[in-house]
This record gives structure tokens, sequence and C-alpha cells, in this order.
């Protein structure tokens, strides 16, 4: 699931939330998406938690009952855990914000089986009212330094990731003026194509 998350936002710059299975598994598809910037919310069951501490359901419970936070934090940009299911407004929230502000990365809520099952009475906020808009701007001198390289380089190549995209910098990218001629005489054709055109 987590596959698909990925693969949307990739194509379209909007996040997805996922839900997943507990236990160890659930670091797959969320350590690419941190390894990639990939803005996704990535939501897991846990055991009820009357039972936490008791091994039930993969609970990954040696050091802290019910600790699926700890399992992600080093792939995460923020991890909640659920107490009551009152709370989840406010977490849905900050999760869409916090995973799509800054540079993008997965966040993760752990859902515990109990307040699955709980029924509230909530008002959902408008969403809207807390989307961030407007880009991160570069530092101006870097730039100026990266231009003049790329301009006296004999052979320039630009290799630029995913930021290059959620930034919507592609066609820029695309009309910035590299002899490709000159690139084919040190790579292979295949090669240099590849490098200049990747993830764009």
């Amino acid at each position: 699931m987590t596959c698909m998350a990925d693969g949307y936002y990739r194509a379209t710059g909007k996040p997805l939330a996922t839900y997943l299975h507990m236990g160890p598994g659930l670091l797959n598809g969320i350590t690419t998406a941190f390894t990639d910037s990939v803005a996704i919310i990535v939501i897991t069951g846990n055991t009820w938690q009357k039972h936490f501490g008791r091994n039930a359901s993969q609970e990954t419970s040696r050091y802290f009952d019910g600790d699926q936070c700890s399992l992600v934090r080093s792939v995460v940009k923020r991890s909640w855990q659920v107490q009551r299911a009152d709370m989840l407004p406010d977490i849905m929230k900050k999760a869409f914000k916090v995973a799509t502000t800054g540079r993008p990365g997965p966040v993760h809520i752990d859902i515990p089986l109990s307040v699955q099952a709980e029924e509230v009475e909530i008002e959902l906020p408008d969403l809207s009212k807390f989307k961030v808009e407007g880009k991160i701007r570069p530092d101006a001198k870097a730039v100026e330094k990266a231009a003049k390289l790329l301009a006296n380089a004999k052979t320039p190549v630009i290799c630029c990731g995913s930021g290059a995209k959620s930034a919507r910098a592609s066609e820029e990218i695309l009309h910035i003026d590299i002899n490709h001629e000159e690139i084919a005489k040190y790579y292979p054709t295949e090669v240099g194509m590849w490098l200049t055109r990747r993830a764009l």
C-alpha cells in the first residue's frame, strides 16, 4: 500500500494516507519514502490497549508497551500514537501539514484497536485552512555560484533529484542549454541523456 501512495505523490505532488498492519514489516515502504522525500501518511493498527505488554498480534514491547513509534522514528518526520478517538482530527491535520511542509516526507499515526472501536462525536476541521502555500527559496549566492560553475564547465552535467520535480522546476531545467554532443564524448549516449533528463 505504501508503494501506491508513494507513486501517487510522485505523479501528482499530493499526499495519500495508507493503512498498514502492525509489526516490523511496516518499515519497507516508509524507508523508501523517507529516502526519496515522498510525503505519505502511514497509519498502522496496534493491539488493544488492554493487551499492551502481552506481545499480542506482533506487538513490539521489549522496551515499551505497544511501541511502534520507536520502530519508525528514524524514517519519518513525526509519529503519533492515538490514545482516544477524539484526538484523530487534530492529529490528521498535523500529519498532512508536517508531511508536506519543508522537505516532504512520511509521517506515522499508530491507532490501537481499542481506539478504532470507539464511537465519538467529532467536528472535522477545514483542512484548507491549514494548507501551507508557497515554496522554500534557495540561497541566492549558492544559485549564482552554481550558475557560474555550469557556465564555465567544459562538460556540464546536471544531476537532480525529486526536489526539482516537487519544486515544479522540471521545465526550466530541461530548457537549460546543455551541449549533449559534448557530454556524449565522455559518456555513452544513454548515460549522458539519463544524467540530464532523469526524474524530470
